[in-house]
């Protein structure tokens, strides 16, 4: 009996259940593909995001002021120089400055946060360069013009053409061409309570001239960027430039931050493997039930071929041939599936990408086919099946020939459930009883099949309810930033102003606006036990309704302390009475330094936003800006609209950027809407899954209930009351895996928010929530499944030869 021989008997298996092969093979297929493909789509980001960083020269290190503080270019350059001797292979001096941007599309006007790129076009970019995704780049030329690159990012998300003008301040702009540059490839940003995004977030990068007539300044320059040599430890590096700088340029409160430190950039390689660890839970899932189908199918091929395994048995055939049959029959079963399944992961793979570059550009693209990832989707696709697979083939390899050449209600032994099962009284009609009775007689493919229905629903629940959790946390976290006074305007000024000043009083005296409200933003660090996160400060007056929160207000805090997250106070394990160290700038003479100051946590708010932190307004002393302010709240009168407020306020001189407080629920549901669309794919492949396995489950019925159903016409019982009795018995089962798929699904979410969610948005407490829409549509998609796939074996059963059927010879 050679492989020819072996093959020749395991194709006649194959021909004999093609329905069944076919459907567990595209189980495997699609198992092995979500596994392969969204793996893939995963490995394409990480590299992309490392090909655009080494293309276009991503900076190694940056070297930023703190908001307000400029100093002289050639000063700035010659203390990094200075401070990096022996290990610095470029520098790039260039001026950020923060305006109103606001972008028209016919008759649309677009108010955003602006940010322009100052480089002098004469030596650069040589770092961070950029890459041109529409119209032309910037020549030398331009340096004296009012010309600029709008980012990709924004101008996508708003539908804008690759060139046209764009108010930035007070002074039309014009850009001539979109670009992506690596050191924006997220655009997300915290502003005290603000996030700004790609909607409400334009870079510009511009010639240093026009960055300086917009700053008011000429020579000066707040960042520069830094390439170290091959073979720096980057980290180190950051740690001695900022203590060599310290020393250099004192009195100016900077931070020198490595590029794979910094918060946007963190967040990319954070969310991409946050995503892969999440799909990979999803496929292994999925190829768990891809396990249970094949092996209720291996099961049923053994309980047909016992009697020609009792006939090898007595003639003294080794067990291990034995099993050669079966067990090769099931490997090409799982060959093709997985063969399949690497045609389907490509394609899964390519249509994720298209979602992922339409949605979040890149500069460069790495898109090369993943051997090794392919590789263990394939070793995945074919192990778990043929492990499901020996075990039944291995009991029946064991069982005494006198046994394997009984009929089966002869044998003996047997299921003592079955057993008990059987005398179980039940009411109603033979047809009512019909459908609980065979799911009783065959407990085991029973369970097995409610499990696989389990585990292939129990990922599509854990999806749906992934965004229904992050919808109702943002939702949530826009109810208490809005409060009980509506939505508000977040102003930010251009630099620190005296709380007098002409800039603070033009927008309080504005006939649009009903109340205004001095305050301070800033950023710094939060430090305990260890532990160390950055925050963004609103102080405020922690008892106003308008720039506080309702929940902090109503604790009549006084000034003297500082109030945080619940989730900040989770992270650095502390609490209400307990002190903690915040690190901040303070004003010292004409420049800032940072220091550190300890402080007790006052309050605990309930926001989402790890980040978002309050103290009082009085307690700027501490900061050293005494009457300094560089934001106002503004709430507007009630005749007046937000888009009307936003749009007269960003006009006036001195106004960085003026958001609603909003902005920052649409700038994460902007977020979240890319893992929504790649939910979807999800969503089809689940679906066709449940309807493969309710299939799969019905078909091997339909065969073991031939004679069964043979008999019931030959007494005349109706084609459509028999198909009844399999739309029943499939609903059923149905039912109870749909059931448990949901339980699955609950646990499955809880420890997806728990552990995955943390590291992909650390700054965000998601709240488990899932909303009846994602149940119901659960529940459709497993029952709808489980109701149609019995009606495929109508034409078996129409066709059926009653007298063939009935003969049984032993």
């Amino acid at each position: 009996m050679g492989i020819r021989f072996w093959l020749r008997w395991s194709g006649r298996d194959l021909r004999k259940r093609a329905a069944q092969v076919v459907a567990i093979a595209a189980i495997i297929a699609l198992g092995a593909g979500i596994y392969a493909g969204l793996g893939t789509t995963s490995e394409w980001r990480l590299r992309s995001l490392d090909a655009s960083a080494a293309r276009l020269a991503a900076h190694d290190l940056d070297v930023a002021l703190i908001s307000g503080l400029t100093v002289d270019r050639s000063r700035a350059v010659a203390a990094v120089r200075a401070a990096g001797r022996g290990w610095i292979d470029d520098v790039e001096a260039r001026l950020v400055v923060h305006a109103p941007v606001t972008a028209t599309r016919g008759t649309t006007i677009i108010p955003a946060a602006g940010e322009v790129l100052g480089v002098d076009l004469s030596t650069g970019p040589r770092i961070d360069r950029w890459q041109i995704t529409g119209g032309r780049d910037l020549a030398r030329t331009d340096a004296g013009a009012s010309v600029a690159l709008l980012d990709e990012h924004f101008a996508h998300q708003h539908h804008l053409p690759v060139s046209g003008t764009i108010r930035v301040g007070t002074l039309d702009v014009r850009y001539v061409g979109l670009a992506l540059s690596p050191e924006y490839l997220d655009l997300t940003t915290t502003a005290g309570e603000a996030i700004q995004g790609q909607a409400t977030r334009a870079v510009l990068f511009a010639p240093l001239q026009l960055a300086e007539r917009l700053a008011g300044t000429s020579g000066q320059v707040n960042d520069v960027v830094v390439r170290v040599t091959p073979g720096t430890d980057v980290e180190r590096a950051a740690n001695v430039m900022n203590a060599a700088l310290a020393r250099s340029l004192p009195g100016l409160a900077l931070t020198v931050t490595a590029r794979r430190d910094e918060p946007s950039v963190r967040a990319l390689y954070d969310e991409v493997k946050s995503e892969r660890h999440l799909f990979d839970v999803f496929a292994l899932m999925i190829l768990a039930g891809a396990g249970f189908a094949a092996f209720n199918l291996t099961k049923r091929v053994v309980e047909a071929q016992r009697r020609d395994i009792g006939i090898a048995m007595s003639l003294g055939l080794p067990a291990r041939k034995i099993a050669i049959r079966t067990m090769l029959l099931a490997s090409e079963i799982t060959a093709l599936g997985v063969a399949l399944g690497i045609l389907f992961g490509w394609a899964i793979a390519n249509w994720v990408i298209s979602v992922i570059r339409d949605s979040a550009p890149l500069p460069v693209w790495q898109t090369p086919f993943q051997l090794g990832l392919f590789g263990r989707a394939a070793l995945l696709g074919l192990l778990v099946p043929l492990v499901a697979s020996a075990f039944p083939v291995w009991r029946a390899v064991r069982v005494s020939p006198v046994d394997a050449h009984l009929p089966p209600h002869l044998r003996s032994g047997g299921n003592r459930l079955t057993r008990v099962l059987r005398r179980l009284r039940l009411p109603g009609s033979v047809s009512v009883q019909t459908p609980v009775r065979r799911i009783l007689r065959a407990p085991a493919r029973s369970i097995l099949t409610i499990l696989a229905i389990a585990f292939i629903m129990a990922p599509l629940l854990a999806a749906l309810g992934a965004t229904d959790s992050a919808s109702a946390t943002i939702s949530n976290g826009e109810h208490i930033l809005t409060g009980p006074t509506g939505d508000r305007l977040l102003v930010d000024l251009v630099g620190y102003q005296s709380t007098s000043s002409s800039v603070v009083r033009r927008i309080e005296g504005s006939p649009l606006v009903q109340r205004a409200e001095p305050a301070l933003d800033t950023g710094g660090y939060l430090l305990h036990g260890g532990a160390s996160l950055g925050v963004s400060i609103s102080m405020v007056d922690l008892n106003s309704n308008l720039g506080a929160p309702a929940s902090i207000v109503a604790l009549h805090l006084k000034p003297g302390g500082i109030v945080i997250s619940k989730k900040a106070a989770a992270d650095l394990h502390t609490r209400v009475g307990k002190t903690l160290t915040f690190r901040h700038p303070l004003r010292v003479g004409t420049g800032f330094r940072f220091v550190d100051t300890t402080l007790p946590v006052s309050a605990v708010h309930t926001s989402p936003y790890r980040f978002v932190a309050f103290m009082d307004l009085n307690d700027e002393s501490i900061m050293g800006l005494d009457g300094i302010v560089n934001a106002v709240e503004v709430q507007p009168k009630p005749t007046v609209s937000m888009q009307q407020l936003q749009q007269a306020v960003a006009a006036m001189p001195g106004v960085a950027s003026a958001l609603p407080a909003s902005s920052l629920s649409k700038t994460m549901r902007d977020l979240l809407s890319v893992v929504g669309n790649l939910f979807i794919i999800l969503q089809i492949v689940i679906a066709s899954l449940a309807f493969l396995v309710a299939f799969n489950a019905s078909n091997i019925g339909a065969e073991e209930r031939a004679r069964e159903h043979a008999t019931m016409f030959a007494f005349g019982i109706p084609l459509r009351q028999v198909a009844l009795m399999s739309v029943a018995e499939s609903l059923l089962l149905g039912i109870v895996g749909v059931g448990l798929g949901l339980g699955f699904g609950a646990a499955l979410l809880r420890w997806i928010l728990d552990t995955i969610f943390p590291a992909a948005v650390p700054d965000l407490a998601v709240l488990q929530a899932i909303t009846p829409s994602s149940y119901l549509l659960t529940v459709a998609i497993g029952l709808s499944a489980a109701a149609v796939a019995p009606l495929l074996n109508l034409r078996r059963l129409r066709a059926m030869n009653i007298p063939n059927t009935l003969r049984y010879v032993e």
